[in-house]
């Protein structure tokens, strides 16, 4: 597991994400994390309206994408939703599609009823893209990550520089060696406290039993160290690192994230239509663009 940073903090462990806009893999300039806090017991009520939802944004073949995922630690009531653009213009144009395709739902009596009774809060960040912070981004690769591993790293004010580059000859030195690791960093700058996101995507729990600390010694020497912890110890006001899984079936990828992965992104889902006998019909349809306005 990449452990960049943890080195420089004497092995603790930090953590990076593939992220992704249109394509399967690649990190976009933007990203954009909807954090909710979801009542205790009604997160069922809160996924069946999330799934409303994405129904009415495939029926009305909005332009607009995201993953969702629960912690896998951490507050077991939060879920997040992860949208990625390459500009705001696109924000934008993603935002009003999505508005367009889903306003009907959200002015319906019954939606607004049940997202009052099972969420309590919300939150918007959007951070940027950070490449001369960020390790091998050609090899990000959303579509097979069933888990991420997610850090927020604090930087005291007036030492974003020295962190910076900190971060930088951290990573020159995983170049030097050609340590296999991949990370993402995004600043947030709006929305939530100033700071750097580091993402990784894991294809499964197990890529955390992977163990580096004999390639990171061979490169981070008891100098290098020492001056990176002082740096640390003075820059640094807090470090969150936490595991969130991903919901297939409360996401909407791009068509590209499905077709790399569709035993995993294809879910089995009701249709929002009522068959003649009264009953709700069943049908697979995967995650991303496969719209009910098609039946």
């Amino acid at each position: 597991m990449k452990k960049h940073f943890a080195l420089l903090l004497a092995f603790l462990l930090v953590s990076s994400l593939v992220a992704l806009a249109g394509d399967a893999a690649g990190a976009p300039k933007i990203l954009r994390i909807f954090k909710a806090e979801t009542a205790p017991g009604r997160s069922a009520t809160y996924d069946a309206a999330v799934r409303q939802v994405r129904q009415a944004v495939n029926a009305g073949k909005a332009d607009f994408h995201w993953i969702a995922a629960r912690p896998f630690t951490g507050d077991a009531n939060q879920i997040m939703f992860l949208t990625f653009a390459d500009n705001f213009a696109e924000v934008e144009r993603s935002e009003e599609s999505f508005n367009k395709a889903a306003m009907a739902t959200f002015q319906s009596a019954d939606f607004t009823r049940s997202i009052a009774e099972s969420e309590r809060s919300g939150k918007n960040i959007v951070a940027k893209l950070r490449e001369d912070l960020s390790y091998n981004l050609g090899r990000f690769d959303v579509a097979n990550a069933r888990h991420w591993e997610v850090s927020f790293v604090e930087v005291r004010p007036g030492y974003g520089m020295d962190f910076s580059e900190m971060e930088r000859e951290a990573i020159d030195l995983h170049k030097r060696a050609n340590i296999d690791e991949v990370w993402a960093a995004y600043e947030v700058e709006y929305g939530g406290t100033p700071g750097i996101l580091f993402l990784t995507p894991l294809r499964s729990l197990a890529d955390l039993d992977r163990d580096l600390k004999k390639e990171h010694e061979a490169v981070f020497t008891p100098a290098i160290r020492r001056r990176f912890s002082a740096v640390a110890r003075e820059g640094i006001a807090q470090e969150k690192s936490q595991i969130i899984s991903v919901r297939p079936d409360l996401s909407r990828p791009t068509e590209a994230i499905v077709a790399a992965n569709p035993d995993f992104w294809t879910v089995k889902e009701e249709a929002p239509a009522v068959a003649a006998k009264g009953k709700k019909t069943a049908k697979v349809q995967q995650a991303a663009q496969k719209s009910e306005a098609r039946q």
